[in-house]
């Protein structure tokens, strides 16, 4: 894959020069800042937000798969198991809801 350096003073800048020419689902961008304890510093973080990003789409699908379950546990219940609140249960089947209109019908047609 080659390597294309460009130069910018500002990083609103340097995204301002990468943004025709780059797809971001295909590209990574590394920043050096000239600073290497900054750049080990910038590096660690950008690797933590990769990896809860990822734990944040686990949790998710995981999340959805027990709701989708017809176990008949309650938002309560479910919030107790799982360390959240009610609300943010309920918040969560609503979501499902909305983005899988074949699990209203099956949540519907089971109670």
């Amino acid at each position: 894959m080659p390597q294309r350096w460009v130069e910018a003073r500002n990083l609103s800048s340097l995204f301002a020069q990468l943004r025709p020419p780059v797809d971001p689902a295909a590209t990574r961008l590394t920043f050096r800042t000239g600073d290497d304890e900054l750049d080990a510093l910038l590096d660690e973080a950008q690797a933590a937000w990769r990896r809860a990003d990822a734990a944040t789409r686990t949790a998710r699908a995981l999340a959805d798969r027990l709701l989708s379950r017809p176990d008949g546990l309650s938002n309560r219940d479910i919030a107790a198991l799982i360390g959240k609140s009610h609300q943010r249960v309920a918040q969560l089947r609503q979501q499902q809801r909305r983005a899988c209109p074949e699990f209203r019908r099956t949540s519907v047609a089971a109670r």
